[in-house]
């Protein structure tokens, strides 16, 4: 069991413990939201054995394992599916990492398109299909400080349908799925290890 005060994935201080029935200890409250709700993650990422107990949050140090945080009698949270031993503070600290974040005036947001129409009077931009990725929660989008910064990213992360001309998709993974739903790959092309992708 880790009992350090860095979380073993993000590295960062470990001021909302996640403790798990396992008595894996070592992630914090951020990694653990990305992990479920970006991921739909539901094994402990230290050991992978399922969550069969849900998730106590801690802000106290001294509480390190998952018996001692349930002995406090903590409160229980359906929304997200989580118990808190400090749930006003630990519900705010929630509610931020749901937010977007304006790095040059320091602005929050919660919906993604007043969030990128008020970053062009910034003269930056947030890309809207790592957004609707589902992938980063908002906290963590990265915004680029000029145009240039977003198309390098836009043109070398996210590939581009060969049959449709405005579809760009998160990563490869993403491409082939549309590939396959919405086109029409030529098989015997394919036997030899020919792609020919046709509308």
């Amino acid at each position: 069991m880790d009992e350090s005060n860095s979380c073993l994935f993000c590295l960062e201080s470990l001021e909302y413990r996640v403790l798990l029935p396992c008595n894996h200890n070592s992630m914090c409250l951020k990694c653990y939201i990305r992990d479920k709700m970006c991921y739909q993650h539901s094994n402990c990422l230290a050991c992978q054995k399922p969550i069969d107990s849900l998730p106590i949050i801690s802000t106290d140090r001294n509480i390190v394992k998952y018996s001692e945080g349930k002995a406090r009698n903590p409160t229980f949270n359906p929304q997200y599916q989580i118990y808190l031993l400090d749930p006003d503070r630990t519900l705010a600290y929630i509610s931020s990492l749901f937010r977007y974040n304006c790095s040059a005036c320091s602005l929050t947001f919660t919906a993604f398109d007043v969030f990128a129409s008020h970053l062009k009077a910034h003269k930056m931009r947030a890309c809207q299909i790592c957004c609707a990725s589902n992938r980063f929660l908002p906290g963590d989008l990265t915004i680029f400080k000029n145009n240039s910064e977003y198309q390098q990213h836009f043109h070398s992360q996210h590939p581009r349908c060969p049959c449709c001309s405005n579809y760009y998709a998160f990563d490869c993974e993403q491409l082939e799925k549309h590939m396959f739903a919405k086109h029409v790959r030529c098989e015997i092309c394919a036997s030899n290890n020919k792609i020919s992708w046709f509308s």
